[in-house]
């Protein structure tokens, strides 16, 4: 839209104007309260003060966005609520009521210092909004069919998790040279890229398609990088058989986000959203565990002082990359949130879900100042409380957490990147010993992630019945 296109616009739709601002708001908030995401290690870690990285992290916020596909918007705003079912003149009272869930949780969780997920409290207002409008019809509710989706694979992915178990067990008789931590990790990536290549067609010469097709690409081949380091990992130390269980937790894990990547599991955006609001945090862990262990090895009888230089350079990498795949992942909420908005005033065809330019810029600026101003009760939890981090450790934790983020990304799933960064500084810490971590804030944490949805979806459903009894 021109600007005298944006001046009709307003004039025409002041209600919908005005919860096209509250979602931008939520952005800003969503900036604020989730920038520790993106710069707690690397100020933890001293390699940056808190004001440089909070700039270097809005700068990286900001382009985000323009950067990866639109895929989460899309979940959200076609994956959670059945706006078709909401009449006309009731939509955008959802969405503003969804928005007041969203932003009140976020600013107690904000206020108490826990770091809860933006995201499950805009899918949990949008719930409890559409709930009090219409009922279930509302909402994009699960199906049979995904529930048996979801049990194959984590049926399969847990016997494969289990029978790597067995194979780890026998390799750990045999303790491995450090050698075959390259080499394991190639095989490993070389047969999930030969998956993803004989899954999905090539993209062609659009530039955009082939950008996702190669993010998808090497998110896929670092998934299988990972499971070469896990059998590699495990032959370092004789391996008890009572650690099956996690193997096959691992998985489970990793056989649904191959899945979902493939296009073989496809589910709904409540589903998605609850499903990977378990898993995200369990791969996060495990990535940050793995990035950690494969990092030791190259730091191995390396000179101290040039590991701690090194590493400190490569944090100021790894730390805009978190920060880059955070704008794409929130960002997008907000657009898919606004796209709707859109679409109900009638400015967007709602034939073909589409986000003009114009939200995918303002989205990504009003995360970027949010950044910009965040807040340090959170970013304190997040730096020191959960684990000691060194730079070497800060580099594996965001680099393992932004690479999952990519892949939820790519795959359409509005995950936590809370969940991510949580779990891999938790993995990461656990690569000590497992009292480096402590155990009891992240335990407050996950009690926090549990009740997010819940707890915004009742304000949600709370702040549209005061609505409709206000408007009558």
């Amino acid at each position: 839209m021109v600007l005298a296109e944006i001046g009709q616009f307003v004039m025409a739709h002041p209600f919908v104007t005005g919860t096209i601002l509250v979602a931008l708001a939520f952005d800003f908030v969503n900036g604020f309260h989730d920038s520790a995401n993106a710069i707690a290690t690397v100020v933890a870690t001293k390699v940056l003060t808190p004001a440089q990285a909070l700039a270097m992290a809005a700068a990286f916020n900001f382009i985000g966005p323009f950067v990866f596909s639109l895929a989460v918007a899309t979940t959200v705003g076609k994956g959670i609520i059945v706006s078709g079912n909401i009449p006309s003149g009731e939509l955008t009272a959802v969405i503003l009521a969804a928005l007041a869930g969203a932003i009140v949780w976020n600013l107690i969780t904000w206020y108490v210092g826990l770091p809860s997920s933006s995201s499950h409290a805009l899918v949990g207002g949008l719930i409890g909004a559409a709930l009090a409008a219409v009922g279930p019809a509302g909402i994009v509710m699960p199906t049979w069919d995904e529930v048996v989706g979801i049990g194959k694979f984590v049926v399969f992915g847990a016997l494969g998790g289990a029978a790597g178990a067995l194979l780890a067990w026998g390799l750990s008789r045999l303790r491995l040279p450090r050698g075959l931590l390259g080499p394991m990790g190639f095989a490993g990536a070389l047969g999930l890229g030969v998956l993803y290549y004989n899954t999905h067609a090539l993209p062609g010469s659009d530039i955009k398609k082939v950008l996702d097709y190669s993010l998808t690409g090497l998110t896929m081949v670092f998934l299988g990088v990972v499971s070469g380091m896990v059998l590699w990992a495990a032959s370092q130390q004789k391996m008890s058989l009572r650690l099956m269980p996690g193997f096959a937790l691992f998985g489970a894990c990793v056989s649904l986000v191959i899945a979902v990547l493939v296009n073989a599991l496809v589910l709904g955006g409540v589903t998605k959203t609850v499903l990977f609001m378990v898993v995200s945090p369990i791969l996060g862990f495990f990535a940050g565990f793995l990035m950690m262990s494969a990092v030791a090895w190259f730091a191995w009888k390396r000179e101290p002082h040039a590991v701690s230089a090194g590493s400190k350079r490569a944090q100021l990498f790894s730390s805009a990359f978190y920060a880059l795949t955070h704008g794409t992942n929130d960002a997008q909420k907000t657009m898919g949130i606004i796209a709707v908005l859109l679409i109900a005033a009638g400015a967007v065809s709602a034939k073909e879900f589409s986000v003009p330019t114009w939200v995918i810029l303002a989205s990504a600026a009003a995360m970027g100042l949010g950044t910009l101003f965040g807040g340090w009760r959170i970013i304190r939890t997040m730096a020191s409380r959960i684990t000691h981090l060194t730079p070497i450790q800060g580099f594996a934790a965001e680099t393992g957490g932004g690479v999952v983020l990519v892949g939820m990304a790519q795959a359409g799933i509005p995950v936590s990147t809370t969940h991510a960064i949580s779990g891999s500084i938790m993995g990461v810490g656990a690569t000590k010993r497992a009292s480096a971590v402590s155990w009891g804030v992240g335990r407050r944490i996950v009690g926090a992630w549990l009740l997010t949805i819940p707890a915004a979806a009742i304000v949600g459903f709370v702040a549209f019945l005061v609505m409709r009894a206000l408007t009558g």
